[in-house]
């Protein structure tokens, strides 16, 4: 009860040092981003507003909407757990920022 969706999936990125993953956005699936280890930069950009949040402690959870394009860098050893409201698809992924109108 403490996420604003369902989770439907569950899963994990590492052996990422120093790289930028992500790059894409989604048409539905919402997702919770948690680094259960070391240290990832979010870049988000939803059209209107852009910024780049620090997720450094397994208490830190951001919550990604499907119009938030978005990237993480990951420092090294990091980890980041997610839990996602759909399921994979890859007709769910856009490869290209939401532009305001």
């Amino acid at each position: 009860n403490h996420l604003p969706f369902k989770v439907n999936r569950i899963y994990w990125t590492y052996n990422a040092d120093n790289q930028e993953r992500g790059g894409h956005r989604h048409l539905v699936t919402r997702q919770a981003l948690i680094a259960i280890n070391g240290s990832i930069t979010i870049n988000i950009d939803n059209g209107f507003k852009k910024s780049s949040l620090l997720l450094d402690d397994p208490t830190k959870c951001l919550i990604v909407e499907p119009e938030d394009w978005h990237t993480m860098y990951f420092e090294k050893n990091a980890i980041l757990l997610v839990l996602a409201s759909h399921h994979y698809n890859k007709d769910d992924y856009v490869n290209l920022p939401l532009r305001k109108k």
